[in-house]
């Protein structure tokens, strides 16, 4: 294997090159991943025309990835080889509060792969193997990279599900995090879905895949709902949700935070 790749680097905003660059170099928990297929998240999207903190220059981006195992830096590992699958993009500390109970998610010291250390714009990136799954059986790498933020909306409907099972929830917003939030919703059994979306575009695909009603903000009437999962992030986004939601109800406000 060469000792070097090829890789899309972030020079500063709205400015990525592809360079060639050496291999990550492996911790002792790593393997190293020949990325199959890396999406584009909306955070990569802020992060490229330099509205978030924590790009640099020289940064790989990409934290939703999908590849095969073709390194180990133990033989602990050695049975990863050649193995197809999806990237958990978190690295968490494992003995914090909030790792030993069940939510990493808030560890306090986490790391990002995308974001603090390289990420899958790449041919290759050093993730832990800890933070492996397998690839869906039957799926494409072209999908399997999806599962991060597919496993991100499952979550949302669970947080926002908290109280108990909703009549009706409203999802704002049908970017790709809103769309996700509907299909896990409707797999979780929740019987009435409502998408607020201006975007006819959107709209007319969160209708195909069956949402109960899509509408704009104000052709809602005045109605509440016993759940709301906001995936935009504006200011009067969040301000809708927490309009809309009846008193007593959860909301779930997920969209990246408009700074």
């Amino acid at each position: 294997m060469s000792e070097s790749m090829r890789a899309v680097i972030w020079q500063g905003p709205s400015s990525m090159a592809m360079a060639e660059v050496p291999l990550p170099e492996l911790r002792p928990e790593d393997v190293l991943v020949k990325v199959d297929a890396a999406s584009i998240c909306g955070s990569d999207l802020a992060g490229f025309t330099g509205k978030m903190g924590n790009r640099f220059p020289g940064q790989i981006m990409g934290h939703e990835i999908s590849g095969t195992v073709v390194g180990v830096a133990s033989a602990a590992h050695d049975n990863l080889l050649g193995a197809t699958v999806c990237v958990n993009p978190l690295e968490t500390c494992g003995h914090c509060r909030a790792c030993t109970s069940g939510r990493p998610q808030q560890c306090d010291d986490v790391h990002l792969v995308g974001v603090h250390r390289h990420g899958g714009f790449a041919e290759f990136v050093a993730v832990r193997a800890s933070n492996l799954l397998p690839s869906p059986v039957g799926v494409p790498q072209s999908l399997s990279c999806l599962v991060e933020p597919l496993a991100h909306a499952f979550h949302d409907v669970r947080v926002a599900t908290s109280d108990g099972q909703p009549e009706d929830l409203l999802l704002i917003g049908a970017g790709s995090i809103g769309i996700f939030a509907l299909l896990a919703a409707q797999a979780s059994g929740l019987p009435s879905l409502t998408v607020i979306e201006p975007d006819p575009g959107r709209r007319s695909l969160a209708a195909a895949l069956g949402a109960t009603a899509v509408a704009d903000a104000e052709e809602l009437d005045g109605r509440s709902f016993d759940a709301v999962i906001e995936g935009v992030g504006l200011e009067s986004t969040r301000r809708t949700a927490v309009e809309r939601v009846r008193r007593g109800g959860t909301v779930a406000l997920v969209g990246l935070a408009q700074p």
